[in-house]
Order: structure tokens, then C-alpha cells, then sequence
């Protein structure tokens, strides 16, 4: 992704230890361009300097990034058993990284968020997100 297609961003709605990330001009699949999405994301262990080491740990939609948050739980159940150090997903060895989904209420661009084209929150006018759409994020934030 170039530098004008990302821009830093705030997750106002998620946890204060999120980050996000923005991203210009995403196109869904239903062709709708959202100018300005955020994706609010967490990190945990320290990323090699060739960047080998890095591991993505997606969620399913009852849940946000905070599930590898070390002691805590989510809706779908805690990952706080298998991320961490020594654990299957080992934090001392990996840099794991965990994406919130597009539309969901944990920090990412939803249906509460702006719409920067009317100043007004998207509401009911917020665009249908699949499957497909938050698979294609993680993968146009790495370019």
C-alpha cells in the first residue's frame, strides 16, 4: 500500500491499548468505495527486523482484537490459553498480529462511525461488508 492509500488513524471506540490503521479508498466487493476506512488492530511480541516472524490471528464476528489479549475473554471464548510466551502461538518467538473485522463495534469503521462524504454516522446507510471484504483488509494494509 502507498503512502497515500494509508493513513494513520485513532480507534475512538476500542480499548485504549488498540491501535489502527486507515485505509483510502477500499473497495467492496458490492463495488462501493469507502473513502476512509479504519481497522483498529493489537499487537503482541516484538516484530523481527526481516519481519519473518509475524503471525495474523483473525477472529470470528462475536469478537474483537482484544481475544489475545494476555488474561482476558471474549464472547467466543479467551485465546489468552494458546497466544503468549511459551504457548502455542509463542510471543517470545512471534509477533502476532490481530485485525478487527470491518463493520464490527470493537475500534473499526462501523455503522456508529462518520461517514466523511455527509459528516453524518453511516447508521442504516452503513454499506453491506462480506467475507470477502475482511479478508481482502489485513492484505491491502501489508502492501
Amino acid at each position: 500500500m502507498t503512502a497515500a492509500q494509508q493513513a494513520p488513524a485513532a480507534a475512538p471506540d476500542a480499548a485504549d491499548d488498540a491501535q489502527a490503521f486507515g485505509i483510502k479508498d477500499f473497495r467492496l466487493r458490492s463495488g462501493v468505495v469507502m473513502p476512509v476506512v479504519d481497522i483498529a488492530y493489537r499487537t503482541l511480541g516484538q516484530l523481527a527486523p526481516d519481519r519473518n516472524n509475524a503471525v495474523l490471528v483473525t477472529h470470528g464476528n462475536t469478537s474483537g482484537p482484544q481475544m489475545i489479549d494476555p488474561g482476558g475473554s471474549t464472547g467466543e471464548g479467551s485465546w489468552k490459553d494458546l497466544v503468549g510466551p511459551g504457548k502455542a502461538i509463542d510471543t517470545d518467538r512471534y509477533f502476532v498480529i490481530c485485525p478487527n473485522m470491518l463493520g464490527s463495534s470493537y475500534g473499526s469503521t462501523n455503522a456508529a462511525s462518520i461517514d466523511p462524504m455527509t459528516g453524518k454516522a453511516y447508521g442504516s446507510r452503513f454499506p453491506d461488508i462480506t467475507v470477502g471484504d475482511n479478508r481482502r483488509q489485513p492484505a491491502r494494509a501489508a502492501r
